[in-house]
């Protein structure tokens, strides 16, 4: 897909994607939306693969786009009522606060995620993934705040890309390069797969 500007200055990202072989349709999918001070960021993963998990995660999708404005742990709880008649399904989160500089995000099962700061003498940071299935059991929801800077770059990717994948990455590439390696070099090939590449292009007000 092509690298997407959400607003002028402000976001971009881009994402890459690929579906196990033999079946049509993906059960991982990603969200971007504005919110009422920034943007929310999501990476889904329906539990299984095929037809049912897509259908999990386009459910899931609809709930995160209608609630961007809530706090991160009041979205999830809307997921999980929505989801329960699914299969279910994993995600990490983020919101993005343009005006403090702050990102706060929160994982519930195995979407990794980390953010690579601007600053090549600060370490990444990781995401907290914690055990749970949206829609069949919730861990405790504790999301975690983060100040960002403009030039940092958060990535998601479901468990169809193997872990190892931020290491030695050039964060300084373009964003739809950067998806693009990730996908084609660290896939498993086993299941459903997503990258999905957001860098914060404008600070505060």
């Amino acid at each position: 897909m092509v690298a997407v500007p959400v607003e002028a200055g402000v976001l971009e990202y881009a994402t890459a994607g690929f579906t196990l072989p033999g079946e049509e349709e993906s059960g991982d999918q990603h969200v971007v939306v504005s919110t009422p001070r920034g943007y929310l960021i999501a990476v889904i993963d329906a539990v299984g693969h095929g037809p049912e998990a897509s259908e999990a995660a386009a459910v899931a999708a609809g709930c995160l786009r209608n609630n961007g404005g809530m706090s991160l742990p009041e979205i999830v709880h809307c997921c999980h009522q929505n989801l329960k008649p699914t299969r279910g399904a994993v995600m990490s989160l983020a919101l993005f606060d343009r005006q403090q500089d702050t990102l706060a995000w929160l994982a519930v099962g195995n979407v990794e995620g980390i953010l690579i700061h601007c600053d090549t003498e600060a370490p990444p940071e990781n995401i907290v993934m914690r055990g749970g299935v949206i829609g069949s059991h919730l861990p405790v929801l504790q999301p975690v705040m983060l100040q960002i800077e403009r030039q940092d770059t958060l990535i998601f990717a479901t468990d169809g890309i193997r872990l190892e994948f931020e290491h030695g990455l050039c964060v300084s590439r373009p964003l739809q390069e950067l998806a693009d390696h990730i996908c084609a070099n660290h896939r498993t090939g086993t299941d459903d797969a997503l990258v999905l590449v957001a860098r914060f292009r404008e600070g505060g007000a």
